[in-house]
């Protein structure tokens, strides 16, 4: 595994072979809680390890963004084997929320020796008073098989040993970014989704999008936006950001134009996306997972 500090984030690419585990404590903690979720997911299941790592406060996507807990306080427990691993792992430099991302299998029973289903998920993660990790937000997509476990890479960046970090206005910065999503949804209606991401995105952005598989890098990113998408209109609905201000995250609704399709209405979807700031600098998206919502059977019939 590598290691790099990026302004205030640190990163971790969790694919690349032969490497030794040296990971700051914060990233490290933050895998190996996200193994453990793993790992109890298998031994006891799909509810009980949800419920055990969620936060009270914890948003998961069923389709449309709802309480987990309370969700799943009211479902039954399932046969069902969901496995997964994280690839992919980046705190604040304060310690205090992070993310992973990576595969997820599914298998009817645990008796299955193929999945019937395959994806890659994405977590959002902060750390309690005591020190724990605990999940915030959830959400994953869908995609064929992959040939290969995916190996992600980290692009060269001009690394900044970072030992302090501002104490911020939270409030004031999760007004900041979900205006940033505003402010993007009308640069797309206006001037098109190539524009609005050219100016919203980090250089390693990653691209999530149901039944094709992720994509890393701004160039790859909008080379696929300007073939598939025509505007994106966002309703952010929650955020939060870390305590040093460098880290954060929205979720909501939105409508969704896709090329091709000029006399079809918008798409209903779901989304989240991390945003990123250096320090002096504007939010940038790092990450973002657009679903489409399922579309109703009187919908489908017109």
């Amino acid at each position: 595994m590598t290691t790099i500090i990026i302004s205030c984030l640190v990163f971790v690419n969790l694919s690349l072979p032969g490497v030794p585990l040296l990971l700051d404590e914060p990233v490290r903690s933050l895998v190996e809680a996200e193994r453990a979720f793993a790992k109890t997911s298998v031994e006891k299941g799909i509810r009980d390890s949800f419920l055990a790592y969620l936060a009270e406060e914890a948003i998961i996507f069923r389709p449309l963004p709802v309480n987990g807990k309370q969700w799943l306080e009211k479902q039954q427990p399932s046969a069902v084997l969901l496995e997964w691993e994280p690839v992919y792992a980046a705190t604040s430099l304060g310690g205090d929320m992070g993310y992973t991302t990576g595969p997820w299998t599914l298998k009817k029973t645990r008796q299955e020796k193929e999945p019937v289903a395959y994806g890659h998920y994405v977590s959002v993660w902060k750390r309690t008073g005591a020190g724990a990790w605990q999940v915030v937000i959830d959400v994953g997509n869908s995609h064929a098989r992959p040939a290969r476990s995916p190996g992600l890479q980290i692009p060269p960046q001009s690394e900044t040993n970072v030992t302090e970090h501002p104490q911020i206005n939270r409030e004031a910065a999760r007004q900041e970014i979900m205006a940033a999503d505003k402010t993007f949804s009308e640069v797309s209606s206006s001037r098109g989704t190539k524009t609005a991401y050219q100016s919203y995105v980090t250089a390693d952005i990653r691209l999530y999008r149901d039944q094709h598989f992720p994509l890393t890098g701004k160039n790859a990113v909008i080379k696929f936006l300007s073939e598939t998408e025509e505007k994106l209109v966002l309703n952010p609905v929650g955020a939060d950001v870390s305590q040093s201000g460098c880290l954060g995250y929205t979720y909501g609704t939105g409508e969704l134009n896709l090329k091709g399709s000029p006399k079809s209405p918008p798409a209903a979807v779901t989304y989240m996306r991390i945003w990123k700031r250096k320090p002096g600098q504007t939010w940038k998206i790092g990450l973002e997972i657009v679903n489409l919502l399922p579309v109703k059977r009187e919908e489908a019939a017109e």
